[in-house]
């Protein structure tokens, strides 16, 4: 296995239950995605685009595009369904910036 992901396997290999590490994993899942939420409704409400860099976001997009791919591979739901959620919004704000600057 490739080095630094050995514990995925041993991890599928045995009986897990959540535990509370899990469960903040969860809560991160939903909050990290929330969080990014007034930037977009800041976007689209006042067409004010000033200081946002559409490269970033754009490979920011991407990049989450790439996450979403680890996690599908993985079967792991917090990667995936987190990065699904920012992909949407950060290509949000990406079309933000080219509608309004």
């Amino acid at each position: 296995m490739q080095h630094g992901l050995h514990h995925l396997g041993k991890r599928r290999q045995s009986k897990h239950r959540l535990n509370y590490f899990d469960y903040l994993i969860y809560v991160a899942a939903v909050g990290s995605p929330l969080a990014l939420l007034p930037q977009v409704i800041h976007v689209f409400e006042t067409h004010q685009t000033a200081g946002l860099a559409l490269p970033t976001w754009a490979f920011l997009g991407i990049f989450n595009i790439l996450w979403i791919i680890y996690g599908v591979a993985h079967r792991d739901a917090p990667i995936y369904f987190t990065n699904i959620l920012l992909a949407l919004l950060n290509f949000a704000i990406v079309l933000g910036i080219i509608l309004y600057s």
